[in-house]
């Protein structure tokens, strides 16, 4: 075998019953030219016997069994065996609909300016059945940048990547056992250009042995410095460490849920949302992407400032109220009603 044209790096850890879905779902891809690099980090649940099945039957698999050490030690391992020009991530539950490398590989081949590419994905039960839970992910690169200051706008398992961009960033970071890709994409969205393909080109399984939010989120400390180090490129005030882990939580799990967890005031609140605000300025006249996207970035921005003064209304309306009117959407929107119902009422 020469020299593939990509590499796919899956890291495995008890991955259950679902690995052998997840494996025979890259070997059947339509896309030939790949190596497929697993790095079994010290299974104890029979991945190991199983793996070396699948290395036997196929000479693309590069197989390496370690103590486990975790996903960032195992993937960065991963990233330094593989020969390919563009490395794909996959993770040992999910499963790679069979057009995904081969659209992939096209796309990055004719965008020479896009570092990582990742998809649209389908959420799946622990039976493979579609579960009701909608991602809708930005594909441009400017509204993939903004949302990346607040969570990860890419899921980790679709994305394709290009080796020597990676490599230049050195990898991922050992202190991220969670939330280790968006840890590495805010080291590269300032000068790297990250999308996703319209395309669900993966099932990503959401079962009781994977990450879940709630782990992620609660891991979040390593990853919040780099989150606060990207954020000061935008803005002369930083927001402290507290403020960002509250920006994550309420664009995770909600206003309401986010103030009892984080026992918020008004008086945050009402910081919290002067700073998106600053944030979105900043972002918009530095970033160099934010201009492709501008008028959708406004209106991601109108969204979270209008969830937080609605959790302001529920200390007070009055403030919440002053705060919505700082929002040119809802100012614009209620300009808007009493215009209509002028003309209704006088004709």
């Amino acid at each position: 075998m020469g020299t593939p044209l990509v590499s796919v790096v899956m890291s495995v850890y008890n991955a259950g019953p679902y690995l052998g879905e997840a494996v025979e779902s890259i070997l059947r891809q339509t896309f030939r030219d790949f190596e497929f690099i697993i790095i079994n980090d010290g299974s104890t649940d029979g991945s190991l016997e199983l793996l070396d099945y699948y290395a036997g039957l196929d000479k693309r698999i590069r197989l390496v069994h370690q103590h486990n050490q975790g996903i960032p030690a195992a993937l960065n391992r991963g990233i330094d065996l593989a020969k390919g020009g563009y490395i794909a991530r996959m993770d040992a539950d999910d499963i790679s609909l069979p057009e995904r490398l081969e659209k992939q590989y096209a796309f990055l081949e004719s965008h020479p300016q896009v570092a990582v590419l990742g998809s649209q994905i389908d959420s799946i039960d622990h039976a493979g059945l579609q579960i009701d839970r909608k991602w809708a992910l930005p594909s441009s690169a400017g509204l993939v940048a903004w949302r990346m200051l607040f969570r990860t706008s890419v899921a980790h398992p679709t994305v394709m990547m290009r080796s020597d961009v990676v490599r230049k960033f050195n990898g991922y970071s050992l202190a991220c056992r969670v939330s280790q890709d968006h840890e590495l994409w805010t080291r590269m969205i300032s000068s790297c250009r990250i999308q996703n393909h319209q395309d669900v080109l993966l099932k990503r399984r959401v079962w009781g042995g994977n990450a879940t939010f709630t782990k992620a989120i609660s891991a979040d400390g390593p990853l919040l410095p780099s989150l606060q180090e990207l954020h000061g490129r935008y803005v002369d005030q930083l927001a402290d460490l507290r403020d960002l882990q509250f920006c994550r939580n309420f664009v995770y799990y909600g206003m309401s849920k986010s103030m009892e967890y984080a026992k918020y005031s008004v008086a945050d609140l009402q910081r919290v949302f002067s700073y998106i605000q600053e944030l979105r300025k900043g972002f918009v006249r530095k970033h160099p992407y934010a201009y492709e996207d501008e008028a959708k970035i406004l209106k991601d921005e109108h969204k979270k400032l209008m969830d937080i003064a609605y959790g302001v209304d529920s200390f007070s309306r009055v403030k919440g109220l002053a705060l919505k009117l700082k929002t040119p959407f809802f100012v614009s929107q209620v300009k808007s009603r009493l215009h209509d119902r002028y003309f209704f009422r006088h004709g």
